[in-house]
């Protein structure tokens, strides 16, 4: 499968502005060593959640809170996105030209 430039761009500059982090993957592969586990240990036997396969490589989750953008915040951001997106574009696009 080939990938435009463009379309490289384009996620190039989305995980400029909202990254993936590495916690994603932690996620999924905490939820099938939850699921692995849950479904092999004896019926008496105390089942573990999520968060228990989770690392906490900074120690800092216990004490993690989380803060909502604001509806103002968040269109901000998105206009700041769109705007370096349509500028990756126009570059992209005048590369295509000059050859």
């Amino acid at each position: 499968m080939n990938l435009p430039a463009s379309e490289i761009g384009f996620w190039r500059e989305y995980y400029s502005i909202y990254p993936f982090p590495q916690e994603r993957e932690d996620i999924r592969n905490a939820s099938l060593l939850t699921m692995y586990y849950n479904s092999h240990v004896g019926k008496n036997a105390k089942q573990v959640s999520l968060d228990d396969f989770i690392p906490d490589y900074l120690g800092t989750r216990k004490n993690a809170t989380i803060t909502e953008k604001s509806i103002e915040q968040q269109i901000e951001e998105e206009r700041i996105f769109i705007q370096k997106l349509q500028s990756n574009r126009r570059s992209i696009n005048r590369k295509r030209k000059e050859g």
